[in-house]
Order: structure tokens, then C-alpha cells, then sequence
């Protein structure tokens, strides 16, 4: 039970990103259990955004999006409901699936504005999620497999080669945002 020590004011440096969350959740006066279920309705809705592209159907997408709403996980008493930095994972995760697989839907339209936000926002939740837990390697392979496919959908294009670096640039956002 008390294996890793005790529960002390270093308990929680173990990442930097929860406790900013902890402490933006007090300094702007909402409770930390409002704060990190807002997130994840964000989150919920930023990847069934992106489910738009895959599936046409709007009622699967309802279904879908009620279940990741409800997930049993969102309610349990062991994640969501307790100080725990490991409820920020699954916010992180559909935000980092649902923004970069927008990316990959958009790279080879004419409007770039969107496609750079959701760079970005991959970017910086990428960043966030190194920043939370030690397991973060984990999503690397998958980092890596979308950004290479997403380069071979470009480079298939043939686009001269101004446009071929601009949206290279656009799709290595998040790798750059989290060297930074």
C-alpha cells in the first residue's frame, strides 16, 4: 500500500502538466471535477469532429459520441471522480486522435487555417502528455505512423515543391511543438 512512500508535497511532481491543471482549476474558481469533465466532453466532441470524415452516418456518430460520453470510465469512482493525474489520459488520447487524424483529412485541402490549429493543438496536447505521465512513449508509435502517412499523402500529390514544404511543415508541427 505505502510502496512508493508517502503521500507527501512531492506526491504529484511526478509530471508538470496535472499539477498546472490542478492549479488553473483553482486560480479561475472552478472545482477540479468540473474542470476535468469539461475536458473531456471538449475532447469527446474534438473526436467525433474528426469521425465526420469516416462515417456519414450522423446516427452512429450520436451512438458513438453518447458512449464516450458515458464511458463507464468518465464516471468511475477510481479516475474521474478523485485528484488523480491518470484522468487526464483519456482526454489526451482523443484529443490527440481526433486533432492529428483531422490533419491527415484535411492536408490535401486548399484551407490550411484549420489544419494548422489542429497541428497545433496536437502539438501541445502531445506535449502535455509527456509532460503527465512517464507511459507516454506509448502513443509515439502511432505519432509516428500518422505523420509518415500523412507526408506519403502529400508527397503522392505531386505538388511543387513550395507547397510540399509548407504542408511538411504543417504536419511535423506537433514533433516541433513537443522538442520545444
Amino acid at each position: 500500500k505505502d510502496w512508493l512512500g508517502g503521500y507527501n508535497q512531492y506526491t504529484l511532481v511526478k509530471g508538470l502538466f496535472f499539477p498546472l491543471v490542478l492549479a488553473g482549476s483553482h486560480i479561475i474558481g472552478i472545482p477540479y471535477t468540473i474542470v476535468i469533465t469539461l475536458l473531456y466532453i471538449i475532447a469527446c466532441i474534438l473526436f467525433i469532429y474528426m469521425l465526420r470524415n469516416i462515417l456519414k452516418n450522423k446516427l452512429i456518430i450520436g451512438i458513438i459520441f453518447c458512449m464516450l460520453l458515458f464511458n463507464p470510465v468518465s464516471t468511475s469512482l477510481t479516475s474521474f471522480s478523485r485528484v488523480y493525474r491518470n484522468c487526464l489520459t483519456p482526454i489526451q488520447v482523443l484529443i490527440i486522435l481526433g486533432t492529428s487524424l483531422e490533419v491527415y483529412f484535411r492536408i490535401n485541402k486548399e484551407e490550411n487555417f484549420i489544419t494548422i490549429i489542429c497541428s497545433i493543438i496536437t502539438g501541445l496536447v502531445l506535449a502535455s502528455f509527456y509532460n503527465t505521465r512517464e507511459d507516454y512513449i506509448w502513443i509515439m508509435p502511432y505519432m509516428i505512423f500518422i505523420l509518415v502517412i500523412t507526408l506519403i499523402k502529400v508527397l503522392i500529390k505531386k505538388y511543387e515543391i513550395k507547397k510540399i514544404i509548407k504542408k511538411s511543415i504543417i504536419i511535423m508541427l506537433p514533433v516541433f511543438i513537443l522538442i520545444l
